[in-house]
């Protein structure tokens, strides 16, 4: 139960990096340890940072192009509102389903603003400052 803190220079999210140091017990089984782990992350996390949650299922292609697709949502939504922004990502980048008629990037106003909190989690997760005024 012995850790040290030490602050890392120079970042942006001053909380975000802390250096530890533990003393393992080699005795104690492989999952014994993940859950202290786990309980110690639970008790000392800064409540201002969020952690990145990853989950399986999709492959690093499927992953990439989802967040690709919240960022570039996040810049229409930036400029113009849901609609437009839907309208605009129909014409340049829509899907032409079977029927002929094209699909928006997104269609209800519910998933535009999704794509724009996780598009903001992407880039605060990136370390990325941004402003109404600045383009990412």
């Amino acid at each position: 139960k012995h850790h040290e803190w030490i602050e890392k220079e120079n970042s942006e999210e001053p909380n975000r990096f802390r250096t530890v140091h533990f003393i393992i017990d080699w005795k104690k089984s492989d999952s014994t340890q993940i859950e202290q782990f786990k309980v110690w992350l639970a008790a000392r996390r800064p409540p201002e940072i969020k952690p990145i949650e990853k989950r399986g299922g999709g492959s690093g292609k499927k992953t990439i192009k989802a967040e690709l697709n919240v960022l570039g949502a996040y810049r229409l939504f930036k400029k113009m509102d849901w609609e437009k922004a839907r309208d605009h990502s129909c014409r340049i980048i829509g899907k032409k389903l079977a029927n002929g008629e094209w699909k928006a990037l997104y269609e209800f106003q519910s998933e535009w603003v999704t794509a724009q909190k996780k598009a903001e989690d992407i880039i605060s997760n990136l370390g990325v400052k941004t402003g109404w005024g600045k383009s990412i």
